[in-house]
């Protein structure tokens, strides 16, 4: 059963704007913080599990997705780290286990999926390689052996 999560908004001034933070009612620890211009999301939005470790950093700019993205596991581990440019997925990507080791990587151009991009187990060996070209996968190539999950 979900335990729900007691909240309350806040709504602090900022220079031509408003910052909403919602905290956890039980335990009065900050569980998210945003930037809102205009009635759109506009500057950071940043999210924590209910023990205050960071769980998401995003950024803005008038509504559409902007600038870095970070994700963490609710152990602390990376879980996600990309760009956005004007709205859509830039530059490299990654993705990673739980327990640190990569799992995704590979890069966006405006949005769609370019180059090589490597999966790997949560043992850190490779399971295959994809070639992308403008958002079209064109060539796969799976590990010689993937391990059956005994």
């Amino acid at each position: 059963m979900r335990r729900l999560l007691a909240a309350s908004l806040l709504l602090l001034p900022a220079c031509q704007g408003e910052v909403r933070e919602r905290v956890d009612g039980r335990t009065g620890v900050t569980v998210e913080h945003s930037e809102w211009r205009g009635g759109l999301l506009h500057g950071s939005w940043r999210t924590w599990y209910a023990d205050g470790t960071p769980r998401a950093e995003r950024e803005y700019e008038d509504g559409l997705r902007a600038g870095r993205w970070s994700e963490w596991h609710p152990g602390g581990a990376k879980r996600l780290e990309g760009a956005f440019a004007g709205g859509l997925r830039d530059g490299p990507w990654r993705t990673w286990h739980a327990n640190g080791q990569p799992e995704w990587e590979g890069e966006y151009r405006a949005g769609s999926k370019v180059g090589t991009w490597i999966l790997r187990d949560a043992e850190g060996r490779e399971l295959s390689r994809e070639t992308w070209e403008d958002g079209t996968r064109v060539a796969v190539r799976r590990a010689a052996s993937v391990p059956s999950g005994n």
